[in-house]
């Protein structure tokens, strides 16, 4: 059950509706002020509402409301898209992540009672990540400003990485986190094991039979995965994924052949 019932933008925001596409190019020119701004720290819900009125996302995206957080489906894709406050710096930083998931598979997993599970991955903003160069919490009328600009550029940018199923598939078969050189990159929080099950699972119902023998040759080619000292020694790709390849059987009453 969720904390919060969801109700479309539209609705929350009382916003005037914008053309019903997945991502649009961020407006030039001062942002408009957030409205009841307070003078010392922003609000994350107030801005998520100014980069919903920016048309950041589609109309038909979803916000819960009292959080900084929006859904919406474009293609066969879940998007959800939070700002949060990281915690690990005395004044407290600014995270935006942009979590991206295969919407299909996602559906029959939360029909399931497994909701955690999901064939994707994070989309996140470089700078935040960098130790010497997290983006503060705003605080104060131009610092808000400022970081609504930075996030809509972001999102503009971060959204066209992934148009449908296909691009989702390439981002997953990568070993490591992508770094395009833009303000967002691909965090691949899932074992590569994991991904390569899900890279067969949506290949082959969208029937890319390259993206398929890709991911076939690499669980076949001996591959040792570190896993960590506290975990284990390094394994074989292969042996990883026929450890995780019954419960996605089960839950999706299909099997996925390798061998």
């Amino acid at each position: 059950m969720k904390p919060y019932p969801e109700v479309p933008l539209r609705t929350l925001l009382r916003a005037t509706p914008s053309p019903s596409v997945p991502v649009k190019r961020p407006p030039k020119g001062k942002v408009v002020q957030l409205s009841g701004e307070r003078p010392a720290e922003a609000s994350a819900t107030a801005m998520m509402r100014q980069l919903v009125k920016l048309s950041c996302f589609p109309d038909y995206a979803v916000a819960t409301p009292r959080r900084a957080e929006v859904k919406w489906e474009t293609n066969d894709i879940a998007f959800t898209a939070s700002i949060d406050k990281r915690k690990d710096l005395e004044s407290g930083s600014l995270q935006l992540h942009v979590f991206v998931d295969d919407a299909p598979t996602l559906a029959i997993f939360q029909s399931k009672n497994e909701p955690y599970l999901s064939f994707g991955f994070s989309l996140v903003t470089e700078s935040f990540y960098r130790s010497r160069n997290n983006h503060i919490w705003p605080r104060g009328r131009e610092q808000t400003q400022e970081t609504i600009e930075f996030m809509s550029h972001a999102l503009y940018e971060g959204l066209r990485l992934v148009p449908d199923r296909r691009a989702l598939c390439h981002l997953l078969l990568q070993f490591d986190d992508v770094h395009f050189g833009g303000p967002m990159f691909v965090q691949n929080y899932k074992g590569f094991a994991f991904r390569l099950l899900s890279v067969l699972v949506i290949s082959r119902e969208i029937g890319d039979r390259t993206l398929e023998r890709t991911a076939v040759e690499i669980l076949n080619s001996g591959l040792i995965i570190p896993t960590g000292s506290s975990v284990g020694p390094p394994k074989d790709v292969v042996l990883l994924a026929k450890q995780s390849r019954p419960k996605y059987e089960k839950l999706l009453g299909i099997k996925i052949g390798f061998e």
